[in-house]
C-alpha cells in the first residue's frame, strides 16, 4: 500500500510538473506569439512514404529539415527542426549547448533527412515508416552532442494497429528508446543522446502487452507527464532564444 501510495505520488508530482512547466511558458511568450495549443491538428494529410509500398495512394515527398545556429561563447542556441507536412513527420528539439561546438566555430548546421534504411530492422521488428537521419556540421565537419545533453525526437507513425517503438542507428547496430505517444495521434517520441538514423518500429507478430495493466497505465501517466514537462522547459527555452532583444 505504502509503495502504491508513493508512485501515485511521483506520478502526481510529475503531472503538476508538467502543468506548471507549460504555464510558465504561455505566461512568458511574447504576447504576440500565438498560444501553444495553436498546432493542434484536426485533420492529418497522408503519410509520405520516400519509398512508398504498392498501390498506396500518391503523395507529394516527405520533407526535410534544415537550420543553420549561430554559435555565441562556444554554444549553440536551443532549436527546433521540423519538417513541414501536416503534421510533421519529423520533429527534433533540443536545449541550448546540446550541439557541440568546435573551439572557432562560428555556426553549426543541424538537418533532419528521411533516408533509406541504413541496415535491416532490429530482429522480430518492422520499420513504420521513414528513417530520418539526424546530423550537425560545423564547417562541414560532423559535430556530436555534448555530454549531458537534452534532445527529443518525435515521429508520426503510419497510423499501423500497435505500440511503435524509437530506435536510434548509430553506424553499426539499432536502440531502442523509451518512447511514449504524444498529445497527436500516431506521434510518438522519445529522449535521444547521440545523433543517427532514427525510426520507428513495430512488432512482426503485431502488438504486443505484458505486465497487470494497472501498473502499466500508472507507468504511462508518470513518463508522459514528465516527458510533457519537459518538452514544455524546451519550447520556453526555444521562445526565450527567439525573443527580440530589447533597443
Amino acid at each position: 500500500m505504502v509503495a502504491a501510495l508513493s508512485y501515485r505520488t511521483r506520478a502526481g508530482a510529475a503531472l503538476l510538473c508538467g502543468a506548471a512547466l507549460l504555464g510558465t511558458a504561455w505566461w512568458l511568450s511574447p504576447p504576440a506569439a500565438p498560444p501553444l495549443y495553436d498546432g493542434l491538428v484536426l485533420g492529418d494529410d497522408p503519410y509520405r512514404y520516400l519509398s512508398p509500398p504498392p498501390d498506396y495512394r500518391s503523395t507529394p515527398p516527405p520533407t526535410s529539415a534544415r537550420l543553420v545556429l549561430r554559435v555565441r561563447h562556444g554554444r549553440a542556441p536551443a532549436f527546433t527542426l521540423s519538417t513541414t507536412e501536416t503534421p510533421p513527420q519529423a520533429q527534433l528539439t533540443g536545449t541550448a549547448g546540446a550541439l557541440g561546438a568546435p573551439s572557432g566555430a562560428t555556426s553549426v548546421v543541424a538537418t533532419l533527412v528521411p533516408v533509406k534504411p541504413p541496415a535491416p530492422a532490429p530482429h522480430g521488428q518492422r520499420l513504420d515508416g521513414n528513417v530520418y537521419r539526424f546530423r550537425a556540421l560545423a564547417a562541414g565537419v560532423p559535430v556530436g552532442l555534448a555530454p549531458g545533453a537534452t534532445v527529443i525526437i518525435a515521429l508520426r507513425g503510419t497510423g499501423t494497429s500497435g505500440q511503435p517503438t524509437l530506435v536510434l542507428y548509430d553506424g553499426h547496430a539499432w536502440s531502442r528508446r523509451p518512447t511514449v505517444q504524444t498529445g497527436t495521434p500516431d506521434d510518438y517520441a522519445a529522449i535521444i543522446g547521440a545523433t543517427g538514423d532514427i525510426a520507428l518500429v513495430l512488432p512482426l507478430g503485431g502488438p504486443t502487452s505484458s505486465g497487470p495493466a494497472g501498473a502499466s497505465a500508472l507507468v504511462s501517466v508518470e513518463v508522459v507527464a514528465l516527458f510533457a514537462g519537459l518538452l514544455a522547459a524546451l519550447l520556453l527555452l526555444v521562445r526565450i532564444t527567439r525573443r527580440p532583444s530589447a533597443p
